[in-house]
């Protein structure tokens, strides 16, 4: 991947991601090649790229949209998450090193301290998602990266487009962090899966889901 085409793609996904362009909005490629200062084959190389990450429709003959909001994609992507989080962790090859760890428990001490900020921004909330999705790869860190660790790593960020756009929707965000079940993902021991461990990495991959899908009438959309 070129350097040109990386920072427009980083650039792109994280405007998205804030909602500097809100789902459905097309995105011209000559404006975007000019905002981002690139070249018009590295900036639609980018909104290709980001099609396949879910964060933007390709359509034939028309051009690339931002990604709408749908209950398919948001429980399609929580609920592959979850599986793949339970496979990386219940297989591991080898245990967590020392350095592993350590890294995990500074990682997850930090997000416990961002969420007790008395009033949450979006440089705040970048922060937090950051932290978050460091945790969890962390935890499911091995020696060698597979196709299931670059997954979840998507995945993870197709998540938090939701969460971000939750929180410009109605000013809240803590309730989208169940700080718990990531302390419970530390301690724990997963190589005997049952159902209250499920329900652990179900909250660890999102908390209240029920709450997105409420706010943006999610379930209407299903079949769209």
């Amino acid at each position: 991947m070129s350097l040109a085409k990386e920072r427009a793609k980083l650039r792109l996904k994280s405007d998205i991601i804030n909602y500097q362009f809100p789902p459905g909005q097309k995105l011209r490629v000559n404006e975007l090649a000019q905002l981002y200062d690139v070249g018009l084959s590295p900036m639609r190389e980018a909104i290709i790229a980001l099609s396949s990450e879910g964060f933007v429709e390709y359509r034939t003959h028309l051009g690339g949209f931002v990604s709408s909001l749908t209950w398919k994609e948001f429980s399609e992507s929580t609920s592959t998450a979850q599986f793949i989080l339970s496979q990386l962790l219940s297989k591991r090859e080898y245990a967590l090193t020392a350095k592993q760890l350590k890294k995990a428990r500074t990682l997850v001490t930090e997000l416990s301290h961002a969420l007790l900020q008395s009033t949450l921004t979006l440089n705040h909330i970048d922060r937090i998602e950051q932290l978050y999705q460091q945790f969890l790869l962390t935890l499911t860190e091995e020696k060698s990266k597979t196709i299931s660790h670059q997954l979840l790593q998507t995945i993870l960020g197709v998540l938090s487009r939701y969460r971000r756009l939750y929180y410009l929707k109605t000013k809240c965000y803590k309730q989208m962090i169940d700080i718990e079940s990531l302390f419970g993902l530390l301690n724990g021991s997963f190589n005997h899966m049952n159902d209250e461990k499920d329900a652990l990495i179900q909250r660890a991959v999102q908390a209240n889901a029920e709450k997105i899908k409420e706010v943006f009438c999610l379930e209407q959309s299903y079949d769209h």
